[in-house]
């Protein structure tokens, strides 16, 4: 980590660079390895992009060192480590391209731009058509999105899309959901029933 911070520091205090996060997914979730390493290898490339690359958690979705290696040519990008948070690094970055991962559900609360190249999985996810993510159905498509994000030019969520995703998704339908306190109800109707048949 202490290696990678001046790398990082560099480009964060560069407004012209685009700091972004990219989640490997899963490759036995029906996702195309040979697109995505593509795509990894174009990003890696584009100008004025800082790109970090984690891996999947669940060290299924790693890159072979050979894979590494073409990326890291660029010097433009970054890989962090397993005890590296994640929503850490999503607060760090200026957009996020995720896909088949629950974990773009936290970039999206964060208010990050997300992109979801659906073209890379054959599996169908809630983000897709969502309308709060950048649905990309090309490698160029990405590129695209990377571009809008360097210039601001990305149309925003509206906040009445992001919200009805979040209830249907998060809160599961529900208006609001204190989990704190529908622990503690159980706990009291628990303790109510157990009383009562004592």
């Amino acid at each position: 980590n202490k290696e990678r911070t001046p790398e990082i520091n560099k480009f964060h205090t560069n407004k012209q660079k685009c700091y972004l996060l990219f989640f490997v997914p899963d490759w036995e979730y029906n996702v195309d390895r040979e697109a995505c390493v593509s795509l990894l290898e174009r990003l890696s490339k584009e100008k004025n992009v800082f790109l970090r690359i984690k891996a999947n958690t669940r060290g299924t979705g790693a890159l072979t060192t050979v894979e590494k290696n073409s990326f890291k040519e660029t010097g433009n990008v970054d890989f962090p480590e397993m005890s590296d948070h994640s929503p850490s690094l999503i607060k760090e970055s200026d957009a996020v391209i995720n896909f088949a991962s629950s974990i773009g559900l936290e970039a999206i609360l964060q208010g990050k731009p997300v992109c979801n190249p659906l073209y890379l999985n054959r599996n169908q996810t809630i983000f897709d058509n969502s309308g709060v993510v950048f649905d990309a159905n090309s490698e160029d498509a990405v590129i695209t999105f990377v571009k809008s994000v360097q210039t601001g030019n990305l149309s925003l969520v509206s906040g009445s899309d992001q919200s009805s995703f979040h209830k249907e998704f998060v809160l599961g339908g529900q208006d609001s959901n204190d989990v704190l306190l529908s622990y503690a109800n159980l706990l009291l109707g628990m303790c109510s029933n157990k009383s009562i048949s004592n």
